[in-house]
């Protein structure tokens, strides 16, 4: 069973690629704004 962080890092990728320019704030994955 995946952990929750795994499912979480999953969501955050697909949500990246379904918004390819990541608005300010996103929290989420290898494009994240920090």
């Amino acid at each position: 069973m995946r952990t929750r962080a795994q499912l979480d890092a999953i969501a955050g990728r697909a949500a990246a690629r379904a918004r390819p320019v990541a608005p300010a704030g996103d929290e989420f994955g290898p494009n994240a704004i920090t």
